[in-house]
């Protein structure tokens, strides 16, 4: 085991770190503002940016002027920079820090594991992160949304944690990380500070004291002055909002649908992570019964730190009524990293035979799980990001192709045949070639996820964006009532994907959509096609021509993509 996180590497494993680099920024970066914003939460957190940006507050997070003071304020001012400074579009602009996020969680993983492996642990557990569609797509890495900074800075605070009895430089990295969780989510620092205390209390209990300073010392000075400040300036309101509801309030409501399960991010973690799931949760069961046993004693506490935090993760969103499928992300870190040291300590023990069986086995399931199961999606919520079962595994709409099987086939006919006596010697050689066989049809299927979200409410949105609409109104769609009902397309996106086929009094309807509709705003009313008869477009522009409004009209069909069109309601 390696005495540091990062030790020199040699010139081999810089080259495998060139190649990994490559993958990873390929599969991050890779037209990155090509689509536009997929979720709610994605176009809010950038409407949020682009309002700071344009007030030059840094200090008060603002919708439509009015202060979101639900969340500190840190990834804001990164996408606000990122927005002034980096090349491309809108939405690139903001993706990019929870890519580059991202991209600084892969290298602490690679840095964890080869410190309790060696380089090619630390290689597994970076490719096990990349084969993870729930990190990669859903919500982190490759959206502008909050949680790819959350988890990348609760897993180096861990990281760094795991050694700061011994280094006090490492001690205030960890502090440092710890106190940056809280900008962005307060609460979130409750899995760090009990299971890192315990952690050093193992080693010495005073060097767990004197993390818990520096913990509450960097709080002092990164955490404290904006809540002071906010709390100062917005008085009652900020407590309401930021203490009582985001803090205490949320963690007992159920803000998910009620198909949502005490073993929804189990489900997530599963379906995101198959076939490996089951062998990620035994490689954590492992750390904790300290099996197979080390000479050790560092290596055996570190790893039953990351089994513990994992499992804390897991267990405490599980039992809260609040679970949304993400929750659970900042255990995956932790969880890639046990389950490449398990492999290669079990490949370095007497079970060493046992290992090729395991890896083509975990090859042949990922295939036939996609396969077989013709409604399987990588998340655990239905979502318009995804691809279909054709985008996955199959190379034509009539099955999987024949390649795709021969080859998990011939994995599992791989490593039967290493137990056959005179072949036990290569091992080791087939192990690495059926270890590739078990990550390349994750990997695969993750390059296949298409790039961005494609529906017509998205494309719409961009159109009208780029027109300057900055207030949108809907008719025929669920809806989206929100922040006083004041939207924008950006995040008016989200909520143009499920229609309302029974309106039953749209004359009302109308009066109450065009209430906020001033020829000062740029303004827009999007119907569903269903939803547009002959009796709506007549009370639809008899309304908009006594109102003298401004307003555009476009009616939206979701069920075709690119399908929407602007609607002259001026024409008699």
């Amino acid at each position: 085991m390696h005495n540091t996180l990062l030790a020199r590497p040699s010139r081999f494993e810089l080259l495998g770190l060139a190649v990994l680099a490559l993958l990873a920024g390929w599969l991050m970066l890779r037209d990155l503002g090509d689509a536009s914003f997929h979720d709610g939460d994605e176009a809010l957190y950038a409407s949020v940016a682009r309002e700071m940006a344009a007030s030059g507050d840094l200090l008060t997070p603002t919708y439509w002027g009015d202060p979101l003071l639900n969340k500190p304020p840190l990834l804001y001012w990164l996408m606000t920079v990122s927005g002034e400074l980096a090349p491309g579009n809108f939405e690139a602009q903001m993706r990019l820090p929870s890519a580059l996020f991202g991209l600084g969680l892969l290298v602490l993983v690679y840095g964890m594991a080869r410190r309790l492996g060696g380089a090619w642990c630390g290689a597994g557990a970076a490719l096990l992160m990349l084969a993870n569609h729930q990190w990669l797509f859903e919500h982190c890495a490759r959206s502008a949304n909050l949680d790819s900074g959350l988890v990348t800075l609760m897993f180096a605070a861990i990281v760094f944690g795991s050694r700061a009895h011994a280094c006090r430089r490492y001690l205030w990295l960890s502090g440092v990380c710890t106190a940056l969780v809280m900008m962005v989510k307060l609460p979130l620092a409750v899995f760090l500070v009990p299971v890192l205390f315990l952690h050093l209390v193992s080693f010495d209990r005073p060097a767990a004291w004197r993390w818990l300073k520096a913990a509450a010392l960097c709080g002092c000075v990164i955490v404290l002055p904006w809540h002071l400040w906010a709390f100062i300036e917005h008085g009652t309101k900020f407590w309401e909002v930021y203490f009582l509801y985001e803090i205490f309030a949320r963690t007992g409501d159920a803000v998910l649908d009620t198909d949502a399960t005490w073993w929804t991010h189990f489900l997530a973690f599963w379906q995101s992570w198959m076939p490996f799931g089951p062998w990620l949760f035994l490689a954590a069961a492992c750390a904790l019964l300290c099996w197979p046993r080390t000479a050790s004693s560092d290596e055996t506490r570190s790893l039953r730190l990351l089994a513990g935090y994992a499992l804390f993760v897991m267990v405490f969103f599980s039992f809260i009524k609040s679970k949304w499928p993400w929750y659970g992300l900042p255990a995956y870190p932790a969880l890639a990293v046990l389950g490449s040291v398990q492999l290669v300590r079990l490949h370095r023990s007497s079970w060493r035979p046992a290992v090729p069986a395991i890896l083509a086995l975990l090859a042949f399931l990922r295939l036939v799980a996609v396969q077989v199961n013709t409604g399987y999606t990588p998340a655990a919520r239905q979502s318009r990001l995804w691809p279909l079962h054709s985008q996955l595994l199959e190379f034509d709409s009539g099955g999987a192709a024949p390649a795709a099987w021969a080859l998990a086939i011939g994995a599992l006919l791989l490593a039967c045949a290493l137990y056959w006596r005179p072949l036990r010697s290569r091992a080791g050689a087939v192990s690495l070639v059926l270890a590739g066989l078990a990550l390349a049809p994750a990997l695969w299927t993750v390059s296949q996820v298409p790039t961005g979200w494609t529906s017509p409410a998205a494309n719409l949105a961009r159109t009208l964006t780029t027109g300057g609409i900055n207030s949108l109104r809907t008719l025929g769609f669920w809806p989206a009532d929100i922040y006083d009902n004041r939207q924008t397309p950006l995040t008016s996106v989200y909520f143009l994907s499920v229609p309302v086929d029974n309106i039953t009094d749209c004359g009302s309807k109308l009066a109450q959509l065009l209430e906020g509709d001033q020829t000062s705003i740029r303004s827009a009313l999007v119907i569903h096609a269903t939803s547009f008869r002959p009796r709506v477009r007549k009370i639809l522009s008899a309304q908009l021509r006594a109102r003298n409004s401004n307003a555009q009209v476009w009616i939206l069909d979701p069920s075709h993509t690119g399908s929407f069109r602007r609607f002259d309601w001026r024409q008699p």
